[in-house]
């Protein structure tokens, strides 16, 4: 049993006396014991910050002092690129300042194709893949001409939509249970697995996430939440979070102040309701704001952007199907979402928050 609590990027969940790395498995310890879970997102670490104090500097620099950090910590640097902005102004931080990014790593499941061409006209979620064509691609090619030191690794994982899913692997995915979560986000590729035969150090990039901010009684507050995917353990690989992370707390403290005077100077918007699009302009200042993107799943259970593999393989989709329901049937519904809380169709876990940091009184500027 662990009781100690390990430094994991992902933060840790405690049931009890007891410490967990994997969110299905606190979920159904905390059901079979029923006692409640709470998610420790290096509380100690952001705990001690005065997050009422803007942090020196702009986001430009504290993003490159991260991607230097990193490069610092590391023999054989990864970025997960997908094309949107988190992970792009990521990538952007290191090669944009002269930082060496060893590998670029980007899955794509292009089978789907075969299923539902690629067009930038549908922005719905159904449509995921034709980010592939027109944001991420896009960047790549870019890339391989002005940085060609920079490996880049497009992987076609299709073919783990073969085998039949498990619970074992099911629970891999962290927060999200969906039909290929597991698969997009836990394997490594062909250059990293070599780096850590030749003894590198490896550090994976991800580029979780946005923090988030609510408004109570004029003051501002800011939280983490747990919407991670793929949290698998692996001992021959480092996860970095560039943007949430304990190594540099700064990045979301001066994104929350930068999102609190933005709003401060359009008291028309509701700073209660996230907006994707204004937080991107506001914390993402290199960010083209018009690069194609289609909108958020429904949950982490259900993604509209997998409904091809429905077609391609449907013992996959049984097996998954069977796999979900044996899982999270064990599972209390206190600890899952349903969609307009019917309690009838099912739409994922819910997300867990951390502690509320306090950005400061809120007073909004009229124009």
């Amino acid at each position: 049993m662990q009781t100690t609590k390990p430094n994991y990027a992902y933060g840790i969940y405690e049931v009890g006396d007891r410490i967990f790395l994997n969110k299905s498995e606190a979920l159904y310890h905390a059901t079979q014991t029923k006692q409640t879970v709470t998610w420790d997102f290096h509380n100690d670490t952001y705990g001690a910050y005065d997050w009422s104090i803007r942090p020196s500097g702009t986001l430009r620099d504290i993003y490159r002092q991260r991607a230097q950090q990193i490069r610092d910590t590391y023999d054989y640097v990864v970025i997960y690129f997908g094309g949107g902005a988190d992970s792009w102004t990521a990538l952007h931080s290191f090669l944009s300042n002269g930082i060496h990014v060893d590998e670029i790593y980007s899955r794509w499941a292009f089978t789907e194709e075969k299923y539902k061409p690629v067009n930038n006209v549908d922005r719905r979620q159904f449509n995921l893949h034709s980010e592939y064509e027109y944001a991420t691609l896009p960047v790549l090619k870019d890339i391989e001409k002005r940085f060609p030191q920079t490996k880049i690794t497009i992987d076609d994982y299709s073919n783990d939509y073969i085998d039949d899913v498990d619970e074992q692997l099911l629970s891999k995915g962290g927060h999200y249970t969906t039909l290929g979560t597991f698969h997009r986000f836990c394997k490594k590729s062909d250059l990293e697995q070599q780096a850590v035969k030749q003894g590198k150090s490896v550090g994976v990039v991800h580029g979780f996430d946005k923090i988030l901010y609510c408004l109570e009684d004029n003051q501002m507050y800011a939280y983490f939440v747990d919407r991670f995917a793929g949290t698998d353990l692996d001992p021959d690989r480092s996860i970095e979070g560039f943007f949430w992370t304990k190594n540099m707390p700064e990045i979301p403290i001066m994104q929350a102040h930068e999102v609190k005077q933005y709003y401060q100077l359009h008291p028309e918007l509701n700073l209660n309701e996230f907006k994707r699009k204004i937080y991107c302009s506001i914390c993402y200042p290199d960010w083209n704001v018009d690069t194609f993107q289609v909108g958020k799943p429904l949950g982490s259970e259900i993604w509209a952007s997998e409904a091809w593999v429905y077609e391609f393989n449907p013992r996959y989709v049984q097996s998954w199907k069977w796999a979900l329901n044996q899982y999270m049937d064990k599972i209390d519904t206190e600890f899952c979402e349903y969609y307009q809380n019917s309690k009838k169709f099912r739409t994922g876990y819910k997300p867990l928050k951390s502690p509320l940091y306090r950005i400061g009184t809120f007073v909004a500027v009229d124009n």
